[in-house]
């Protein structure tokens, strides 16, 4: 995954910001919810396809989890760092691949890695921001209308994660 040490700050205040409000939203709202079992909220057309993406923090060694918009193709999932690089969860990714997913219907355990092919990158990024429902529409990114040439200038800065699974789907939060 790459290896630039590109910051939050990078991006300027208004990502600052977003950081910040997205953090308090997610302690505070996604993760309860997932652990209450409602993480089926969060899978319809409504609300877009979130998950919660449990890493290994790359200092700490413990468990670290972060919701997310993902994609299913193939039955590997995909979901974009929309911070860059400086991705706390990319981060901890380069470190420890293995992740646990947390989706809306059950539990999958995975390796990740970051898609570098140039076709296959654009067309997952087009499906994760079509599964992500409103929260690509509120940052400005019409997946169906963007050409690709368009697509790809937005999104260079922000790396794609591929989860290919490592066996079947649980049931259960763990």
């Amino acid at each position: 995954m790459g290896s630039e040490k590109t910051r939050i700050d990078d991006f300027g205040p208004a990502s600052r910001t977003l950081h910040r409000l997205f953090g308090l939203m997610n302690r505070h709202l996604m993760l309860p919810t997932f652990r209450l079992g409602l993480g089926w909220l969060f899978g319809t057309r409504l609300t877009g396809r979130v998950m919660v993406l449990r890493t290994v923090g790359r200092t700490t060694g413990r468990w670290r989890e972060v919701p997310v918009d993902f994609a299913i193709v193939d039955g590997d999932l995909y979901c974009i760092a929309s911070f860059g690089p400086a991705t706390h969860w990319l981060r901890n990714l380069e470190v420890h691949p293995r992740v646990t997913a947390h989706l809306p219907w059950g539990v999958l355990d995975g390796i990740a890695s970051e898609v570098t092919d140039r076709e296959l990158r654009m067309r997952m990024i087009r499906e994760v921001l079509r599964s992500a429902g409103p929260a690509a529409y509120t940052m400005g990114f019409l997946p169906g209308r963007l050409s690709d040439a368009a697509l790809e200038e937005r999104l260079r800065a922000f790396p794609l994660v591929r989860i290919r699974p490592l066996g079947a789907l649980r049931r259960r939060w763990c």
